[in-house]
């Protein structure tokens, strides 16, 4: 980013009119590489190898642990950084690792050096990038849309971390972003897209303090809040970042590849992110409405869905990831309005035939009419929740979900591991919903009910008599539909109200009172 500085103010200056920015490192093939001690001559060499630091992993637990200890954060803070990290890396086809990961699989990961564990340091890979600067009269030609660099700021601190002005900030952040934002003319508010440099997990904590994001020591819990993560108000290092994606060593051209794609509407094709023990600080802000110098020749892959950005009014679901255990109708139907909102909702069905909504009426394939509208959006797998692989692969799936659907039996769920107390243990945040026929406890709350019963222990099939006077059941999962309607209005209201609160809920949907409000609206 700073060679982006420096070849937007040659441009300006008519030094030239177009520059190509490269950058590539051999970080894990060690192709070329400079020696990893550091020379002896070197102020490193003198002032910090002889005291027994070897690298970053070292080196930067000296300022981490003062901040840790001066604003109070926790290891489990620290670690929902990776944690949220990883959800935008499952979104980047390049990124290393994918896989969701929960605070406690991130504090039992292999220890470096106090804090840090392996989950929260940077990878050690190859990478590369490339970026296309020219004047605003030269971008008018392309045949892609460009995106204008309105301002930048450029600082570096200090080569050794021991030297920092103050070990809970960056001086190097704070100055490049001062100027960054006064050149660009924009506010905090004005920025919906934010890309830090994150080598380790307490970068990006100084990085949304130092640049006025948050207040000092306040970044832990805006992002253990889950505010940086998809779909949520301030987007983070969309590319996974560098603990999943790759090297953080041309991190910078990637992270202005990145805003160049989220600023520009276009799709991204392909990822890459790098690393640099340096510590030097380097800002730009973006936006395409003004003039420009700033272009790439590669086309971006959309951070949600077919190029719609997080929590559009076409998908205000975007980015929520939903695991619905539920079979049936009431649940399923729930589910699908969450998929047909734009989340990412994972049918989880038992093995052998599945949702037994497969097995009613007419097959079509695997199919029938009520299995087909129930999981339109859905992606789907089959797990035995009986055998300890099974559990695996679904404690695996719940790392990072938002909301977790039920309908099984009162007590069920918890008898397998998976009640709510041991699902909100791990992930806090997680609005569980759980439906049911006659609720979660009462004499008639272990009966299995379906939509034919309910009909006719409310009295329902009372209204639909036939001309033979005897009662009918209405030809239609009107409960089942109505109860799935509640549930729904009920999510949204919680998903709303999370945006303020640090922990998720249980919330219980049952179908026989949502019968009895339909019968009242109905009379």
């Amino acid at each position: 980013m700073i060679h982006v500085r420096h070849a937007a103010a040659a441009i300006n200056e008519g030094l030239c009119k177009t520059a190509l920015i490269t950058h590539g490192e051999s970080g894990r093939s060690r192709v070329a590489a400079t020696p990893r001690p550091a020379s002896p001559g070197s102020l490193a060499g003198q002032f910090e190898a002889p005291f027994g630091v070897m690298g970053p992993p070292t080196m930067f637990t000296i300022p981490v642990l003062r901040y840790m200890k001066t604003y109070g954060i926790t290891e489990e803070q620290l670690a929902m950084v990776s944690v949220v990290q990883r959800e935008w890396a499952a979104r980047n086809p390049r990124a290393t690792f994918k896989e969701p990961i929960t605070v406690t699989d991130v504090l039992k990961s292999r220890m470096i050096a106090y804090p840090f564990r392996i989950l929260m340091c940077c990878l050690v890979t190859d990478g590369g990038g490339a970026l296309i600067l020219t004047s605003p009269e030269r971008a008018n030609d392309f045949p892609k849309k460009p995106v204008y660099i309105v301002g930048t700021g450029e600082s570096a601190e200090s080569p050794m971390i021991s030297q920092m002005e103050d070990f809970t900030s960056s001086r190097a952040f704070r100055v490049a972003g001062r100027k960054a934002f006064a050149e660009a003319g924009v506010g905090h508010a004005d920025v919906d897209h934010l890309m830090i440099y994150d080598a380790f997990a307490h970068v990006p904590l100084y990085g949304l303090e130092d640049l006025g994001f948050c207040n000092p020591g306040a970044a832990a819990a805006f992002i253990a809040g889950r505010n940086t993560a998809p779909g949520r108000k301030l987007p983070l290092n969309t590319n996974g970042g560098g603990s999943a994606t790759c090297t953080p060593g041309c991190m910078a051209c990637m992270r202005c590849r990145r805003a160049y794609a989220n600023c520009g509407g276009l799709r991204r094709r392909k990822l890459r992110a790098p690393r640099s023990p340096s510590h030097t600080g380097s800002a730009a802000c973006s936006r395409p409405v003004v003039r420009s110098c700033s272009a790439t020749s590669d086309r971006e892959w959309s951070l949600v869905g077919k190029g719609e950005p997080p929590m559009s009014y076409a998908a205000p679901f975007a980015g929520l990831k939903v695991i619905d255990l539920s079979q049936g109708v009431a649940g399923p139907y729930c589910g699908m309005l969450l998929a047909q909102h734009g989340a990412n909702v994972i049918k989880v069905e038992p093995t052998g035939e599945g949702d037994w909504a497969r097995t009613i009426g007419r097959r079509y394939g695997g199919h029938t009419a009520y299995s087909i509208p129930t999981n339109l959006g859905k992606r789907s797998i089959a797990l035995d929740l009986k055998s300890d692989e099974g559990k695996q692969v679904l404690w695996r799936l719940t790392g990072g979900a938002d909301v977790l659907i039920e309908g099984f039996r009162p007590g069920v769920l918890e008898r397998l591991g998976f009640g709510y107390d041991a699902v909100s243990g791990r992930e806090p945040r997680i609005l569980y919903l759980s439906v049911s026929g006659f609720g979660q406890v009462g004499p008639f709350s272990r009966r299995p009910a379906m939509d034919p019963v309910l009909q006719a222990f409310t009295g329902l099939m009372i209204d639909n008599k036939g001309e033979d006077g005897i009662p009918h059941r209405v030809p239609f999962v009107i409960i089942d539909m109505s109860t799935a309607l509640y549930a729904f209005q009920a999510l949204s209201a919680a998903l709303y109200a999370r945006l303020y609160e640090p922990r998720g809920r249980r919330i219980e949907v049952r179908l026989l009172p949502e019968e009895s409000l339909t019968e009242r609206v109905q009379h």
